[in-house]
């Protein structure tokens, strides 16, 4: 992330990490063997940081929030890989969003 890593998931059953950046960006990186190998990278996720993300590998899908007051869902697949946009809300707050959970 070109500004820092803002929020930080761990799945250890898929061994993968999810993380939002406050340049927008939304990454995702498997873990093995004491490194990562990054297999996903929404770049632009979100005109602002990412505030929280949250990823259910059963459903393959992924909820992010944005300082740009957006909450977005992507349908990821099961093993973070793939990266299509299925919906947004805004304005569903006023104000930033704090946290999504899927």
């Amino acid at each position: 992330h070109a500004s820092g890593i803002s929020v930080l998931e761990y799945n250890a059953e898929k061994s993968i990490v999810l993380t939002g950046g406050a340049d927008g960006d939304i990454r995702a990186w498997y873990f093995a063997n004491d490194s990562f190998e990054e297999v996903l990278e929404l770049e632009g996720a979100h005109a602002g940081g990412v505030v929280s993300v949250s990823w259910d590998p059963p459903r393959g899908m992924l909820v992010s929030a944005g300082a740009d007051g957006c909450y977005r869902i992507w349908d990821v697949g099961a093993d973070c890989r793939s990266r299509h946009a299925v919906g947004e809300v805004t304005e569903l707050h006023k104000g930033s969003p704090t946290a999504v959970r899927l």
